[in-house]
């Protein structure tokens, strides 16, 4: 537990180069198992994935849009993306999933023009939907027994600009938004108690699982969980309207204390941070330098 006005958390030594700028890296994501980082490259085209151990490079797809909000199945086997095709100036979207080994690919949708929103998975491993569709849609993999996963799931998830939240074998919505705040996107804690999300007005704010007792973080992007819960990571970025002018990664407790700036670095436009599975390392890149980088934390 944190103590009244001790930093959530303490930098151990400086960043550790991961990824050069070659590939103009971005937006690392760690594996369950802490021994693997998938990130993609600018405009979210393609997933590469980093092995810590070795150091070696593996290129898992070359797909438009499949590193926009690429998540990892719970058993580290699978990403699941949502990627895009564009034909007479139309874009269409479908939901993939990637074999991490070998890189085969299962499209779990046609190319649609109405989809939208970030892949979550399912907590038996063999689906995704989507976060922010226009409708609740569960998306089964090709090889799975086609059950509507774990029926006693409940799910909190975001339609349009709202949150909702469904015991999977339901099919009903029930609305937990309050007030006007459109949402932009949520995050669930690791143990789903938990919902960390962002507002139309650039705030992160803290709630629990089925939205009570909503605490407003202040501003901020790309959040992610400490492994127990207990804290969060993010960015908060500036711009004049035309381009980003700051950008740094601070950690705050997730009552709203205690809020430490980790990077600090004026000129360098750090984003994207996520926690490692182990909450020993904090992965995120530099969007002026395309590299990924990991800072240790205690």
């Amino acid at each position: 537990m944190m103590v009244q006005g001790q930093p959530a958390v303490v930098k151990v030594g400086s960043p550790v180069l991961l990824v050069d700028k070659e590939i103009n890296a971005m937006s690392p994501r760690w594996a369950p198992d802490g021994l693997r980082i998938a990130y993609t490259s600018s405009h979210y085209n393609g997933i590469s994935v980093y092995n810590v151990e070795d150091t070696s490079i593996t290129s898992v797809t070359n797909d438009p849009s499949a590193g926009f909000g690429m998540t990892w199945s719970p058993d580290g086997r699978y990403l699941a993306a949502r990627i895009s095709r564009f034909a007479n100036k139309r874009r269409s979207d479908a939901v993939a999933v990637y074999t991490v080994s070998t890189g085969e690919r299962q499209l779990l949708s046609d190319y649609d023009n109405d989809l939208s929103g970030a892949p979550r998975w399912l907590a038996d491993n063999q689906g995704v939907y989507l976060d922010g569709n226009r409708q609740f849609r569960v998306f089964r993999m090709i090889d799975s027994n086609n059950a509507i996963g774990a029926l006693n799931e409940v799910i909190t998830y975001r339609k349009r600009d709202k949150l909702y939240q469904r015991r999977l074998d339901s099919g009903i919505d029930i609305l937990i938004s309050t007030g006007d705040n459109k949402i932009l996107y949520q995050i669930p804690s690791p143990d789903h108690s938990r919902i960390v999300y962002k507002t139309m007005e650039g705030n992160l704010w803290v709630a629990g699982y089925d939205g009570s007792n909503p605490i407003k973080l202040g501003p901020g992007s790309d959040p992610s969980w400490h492994p127990d819960g207990s804290r969060l990571v993010f960015a908060i970025i500036t711009d004049d309207g035309h381009q980003f002018t700051s950008a740094d990664i601070y950690i705050i407790n997730a009552d709203g204390s205690n809020k430490v700036n980790l990077t600090a670095t004026p000129g360098i436009l750090e984003m994207h941070p996520d926690w490692s599975p182990d909450g020993k390392w904090i992965a995120f890149d530099t969007y002026n330098t395309g590299q990924i980088w990991l800072q240790e934390v205690r």
